[in-house]
């Protein structure tokens, strides 16, 4: 229930890290670089948008955020190193995995460059990636699995860039890259790094990257050999880094401090064998706290940035004292970090689906059959005090109108007339349920059972692809209406035609609940944004239905409210999809002759638009009403009231003043029902109904 405003449910300020606030007209506002004078209204902006041409969904992208965030973490890492004396510098790498788009990496480099920033490649595509934007002084570390074309590419990068590290994940690149260099003799070698496979593993949904048995890394062994066989070979003095990872959106605090003092003891035992090692690159693991519980959940996080720069900087000093080494400078590859909060996708609300209709008083009476009549009679004689045993009694004459339909008994229209009144008997139950005394676990979500199926215009396979695949929770809310409750319970589903295109997983206080609230649908646009989609979500999405990738938008907010769109990707059109699942649109063209129809849906996006349909005629008109509440004005009262008012489907609106409630339900029949939940609850209530004209 809420007994809050929608900006507190919604839990903005908790999981938008300052990012986003609400105004007085109830829209969301972006502060990009948290200075309040730079700040862009979302919703105008779509509107705006819109006018122009560029319909939902939208993809947007404010580099001034990755600025924000890579200052954020060189900050909070320079102030480490001052608090603690910390004497090694500290080098921020971004892993282009992240989110390898070009308009992405090449902002990164240029808001990171003042703090050196670098970029990390995992695969030839990736390296030849970072070669095309890095310059000579950029640091450039290459992970992966790794075969001599990768590793030519490698050399090709150090003849011409400074600081080139190659990354040994398994023994057998040693000989590789020792065979190429003899054959090559490259005028600069790259330097070279030693993964560790750490026994320490991280926590959340990734902790199986790390631990002994991690896919990649050097065991204690195989790390003594490799020294061994670089000196052999006389390339021990460019082995100059040690890298480790524990997996990304690591967890917990402790976690961080396992890894460093494993990686710091296995650093100093690779300078006492006269190694000549001065990084430690500590990989990724800053995670992102996607619930904003602040808790060690798998989509949350219980540190800080700054707590996380303390943690590592902190721990290795402690053990290069302790082992009387020098100090290391440090890289780590934060690319969830960096890049999640810049990007959100704005979508809108094509239409509901529900289980729930209301019942006229006329449909309550008119049925004659008995297993209808006992439905009928559980919905009108159900209260607090008997719930358990009358839904009980609903759930078993719902699964016998099923047998009797089966069998031929009942008509069609007489199984949809119980099915219509168990419905009902449902929604009751859920407002009955708070007011029990104690309240069965099976009643807890009890709302999910009538929960509304939003459905949004995206596909959450190509925008969205974590929360299908592995049920990752991303932030959703309205861009707009934040001054009104919202009374809808719902989940999202998006216009795949696949069971699995949906979001049923939502933050809350520390846990998850697989329903949101939203407000009720007006024949009128309902914008919502899913937020934090900047980091794997682009590279990672698919084509699923050959829904291709929204019109795209990079922003820079100069002002109050005002934008300056830096560069716009036009999204996917069906003829785009067409061509590249090797179909050819202009043999369809000559195919299907001259169709005006055609040739307008193979040059439009691949998306529905929503058309404002004119309203039908409601079977009862809404009614506005007047309630005096006793005891409505004390603070306890007022929030029990807004939650039960908030949860029934036949209040569109209300509001609270005093011990006076002026609401508009949709049914003047249904004042009696009203009148009793109220009752039910506790409270003393007249109501006063306008003159009849």
């Amino acid at each position: 229930m809420i007994t809050e405003g929608a900006e507190q449910y919604y839990r903005i300020s908790e999981w938008g890290a300052g990012f986003f606030h609400g105004d007085r007209l109830g829209h969301l506002w972006l502060t990009p670089t948290k200075d309040p004078s730079i700040k862009l209204d979302l919703y105008s902006l779509v509107k705006d948008l819109g006018r122009q041409g560029y319909a939902t969904p939208l993809k947007f992208h404010f580099p001034q955020m990755l600025d924000y965030s890579i200052s954020k973490l060189s900050g909070s890492f320079s102030r480490a190193a001052r608090e603690f004396h910390y004497s090694g510098t500290y080098t921020p790498i971004y892993p282009i995995k992240a989110n390898p788009a070009a308009e992405v990496v090449k902002a990164i480099l240029a808001v990171g460059k003042q703090a050196g920033i670098g970029l990390e490649a995992g695969s030839i595509p990736e390296l030849a990636a970072v070669m095309s934007v890095a310059e000579k002084e950029t640091p450039i570390v290459c992970n992966g699995y790794k075969d001599e074309t990768y590793m030519r590419l490698v050399l090709a990068a150090a003849n011409r860039m400074n600081r080139v590290f190659l990354v040994i994940e398994k023994f057998s690149e040693l000989q590789i890259f020792a065979n190429l260099v003899k054959k090559l003799n490259p005028a600069q070698i790259p330097f070279i790094g030693i993964r560790a496979r750490l026994h320490t593993k991280g926590t959340g949904k990734w902790e199986e990257s790390g631990g002994d048995f991690a896919k990649f890394g050097l065991t204690a062994s195989e790390i003594v050999d490799a020294c061994g066989f670089l000196e052999k070979n006389g390339l021990l003095n460019r082995l100059i880094m040690l890298h480790a990872h524990i997996g990304s959106q690591v967890t917990h605090t402790r976690k961080i401090k396992d890894m460093v003092e494993e990686a710091g003891m296995i650093y100093a035992e690779m300078i006492r064998m006269n190694v000549p090692i001065k990084i430690v690159d500590l990989g990724g693991g800053l995670g992102v706290d996607y619930d904003g519980s602040r808790s060690s959940g798998e989509f949350s996080i219980n540190y800080t940035v700054t707590e996380y720069a303390n943690n590592l900087t902190f721990h290795m000093k402690g053990v290069c004292e302790q082992q009387e080494v020098p100090e290391p400078e440090l890289f780590t590859e934060s690319g969830r970090a960096i890049t999640a909060y810049h990007s959100m996708l704005i979508v809108d609300v094509m239409e509901k689906h529900t289980l729930f209709q209301p019942m006229s008083t006329k449909k309550r009476t008119e049925e004659n059959d008995k297993l209808l009549v006992d439905l009928m009679e559980t919905f009108q004689l159900m209260n607090a005090r008997n719930l358990v045993e009358y839904f009980h009694d609903a759930v078993h004459m719902k699964e016998q109108l099923h047998t009797l339909f089966n069998v031929g008994v009942l008509s069609l229209k007489q199984k949809a007339a119980g099915e219509q009144i168990f419905w009902n008997i449902v929604r009751k139950a859920i407002s009955l349920a708070p007011r029990m005394d104690h309240r069965p676990e099976e009643f807890e979500n009890l709302d999910s059972l009538l929960a509304s199926k939003y459905v949004t215009n995206f596909s959450t396979f190509r925008s969205v692809p974590d929360a299908a695949s592995i049920g990752q929770i991303f932030p959703v809310a309205p861009i707009h209406r934040l001054r009104e409750i919202p009374g809808e319970s719902a989940i999202l589903a998006d216009i795949t035609c696949d069971s699995d295109g949906k979001i049923t997983r939502f933050a809350d206080i520390n846990t998850t609940r697989n329903t949101i609230k939203f407000h009720r649908l007006k024949n009128e646009a309902y914008y919502l944004g899913i937020f934090l989609t900047g980091a794997y979500q682009d590279a990672m999405g698919n084509a699923h239905n050959l829904f291709g990738k929204p019109d795209t938008f990079f922003l820079e907010v100069t002002g109050d409210n005002t934008v300056e769109v830096r560069q716009h990707i036009p999204g996917d059109s069906v003829s785009d999809m067409l061509a590249r699942n090797g179909y050819k649109p202009q043999l369809f063209l000559e195919k299907w002759g001259d169709n005006a129809d055609i040739t307008r849906v193979l040059n439009n996006d691949t998306y529905l638009h929503r058309i404002p349909l004119e309203e039908p005629e409601p079977e009862t008109l809404p009614t506005n009403i007047s309630m005096r509440v006793r005891h409505g004005d004390c603070p306890r009262c007022r929030a029990d009231i807004t939650a039960i008012l908030s949860d029934l489907p036949m209040i569109q609106s209300f509001e609270l003043a005093g011990t006076h409630l002026q609401l508009t339900i949709a049914d003047k029949e249904l004042i009696p029902h009203l009148e009793s939940i109220l009752k039910e609850a506790g409270f003393s209530v007249e109501t006063e109904l306008p003159d009849e004209e």
